[in-house]
């Protein structure tokens, strides 16, 4: 072989070393970058699927669950308290003025119609603060002495800072014929609403119809050592059964509703201090449900503590 054909032969074979090599490299590189893409496909993927799921819904805070305060069946969750004439009676009732059937509590079942009777109410064991309370009423057809000539009456009292008699100091959410919602500060209560201007009665100071401020109501403190309305607006009571609501935020407020219509709002719940004259803020008490010289239904008596 002459020197041309050896070059010619050597050159030749260092370019198939070189393309083997080259060959061999770009595998290598290729198995490589395989292997990364591989390893980086399921950080990539679940990257995709965190992309796309659906958000993780929100915990949404509920008020709490509606607790029957009356159990429908008997009285056995209150206190009975009798009073008017003759010395007070508690969880004492001849004349049976306080009577459960058919999930009600009925009050003067067995009185007759247009005799004398005694007031009284049925009273939780237990004291609240922020709540929200719901019952169905209706009246009977029966009148007693000594409202006979006057339109029937009942009512819730809240808050109630006072002894067991009849009436303790409270607020009251009146339940009375042609007045379902009226508010009312009993022996030493106060409260702030809005009112009517025009209803401001300037003979009863402290008495007055709700309005609210979009309705032209005006800032109005009703209380003090007496008992003092604030007239519910609209009016809402209908034929029959009635749905009344009341919700209450410690002191700091209070609405009356009836069948879903609010009827009187208030805020800034207080009663007298010790001294009589300083007024401090009623935060919670007792609730009650009146008798009170008029046959009336009580139903579906429950609460949802907020």
């Amino acid at each position: 072989m002459n020197n041309n054909a050896e070059r010619i032969s050597m050159e030749a074979i260092t370019l198939s070393k070189c393309h083997s090599r080259t060959l061999r490299i770009g595998r290598a590189l290729l198995i490589f970058g395989v292997s990364v893409a591989c390893m980086g496909a399921p950080n990539a993927a679940a990257s995709s699927e965190e992309k796309n799921a659906p958000e993780k819904p929100h915990r949404v805070a509920t008020e709490g669950t509606w607790t029957p305060l009356f159990n429908g069946v008997n009285l056995d969750n209150w206190d009975r308290v009798i009073g008017r004439q003759g010395p007070l009676r508690l969880n004492e009732d001849p004349d049976r003025i306080f009577q459960v059937h058919d999930g009600m509590v009925h009050m003067y079942k067995d009185s007759a119609d247009k005799s004398e009777v005694q007031y009284g109410y049925i009273l939780t064991k237990k004291s609240y603060s922020h709540y929200h309370l719901r019952f169905e009423f209706k009246w009977g057809t029966k009148k007693f002495k000594p409202r006979l000539d006057m339109p029937r009456d009942a009512g819730v009292l809240y808050h109630i800072a006072g002894d067991k008699v009849v009436w303790p100091r409270s607020l009251e959410l009146q339940v009375e014929e042609k007045g379902v919602g009226d508010f009312l500060t009993v022996y030493g209560t106060q409260a702030k609403t809005t009112v009517d201007p025009e209803s401001i009665d300037k003979q009863r100071v402290g008495n007055a119809r709700f309005r609210e401020p979009a309705q032209g109501g005006v800032p109005f403190v009703s209380g003090g050592p007496k008992v003092y309305w604030v007239y519910r607006h609209p009016d809402a009571e209908q034929e029959g059964w009635n749905t009344v609501e009341l919700i209450v935020h410690g002191a700091e407020s209070a609405i009356h509703k009836v069948n879903g219509q609010v009827v009187n709002r208030l805020t800034d719940l207080r009663q007298l201090g010790a001294d009589g004259k300083s007024w401090i803020p009623l935060v919670e008490g007792k609730i009650l449900f009146q008798a009170e010289a008029a046959e009336v239904f009580y139903r579906n008596i429950e609460i949802m503590e907020l």
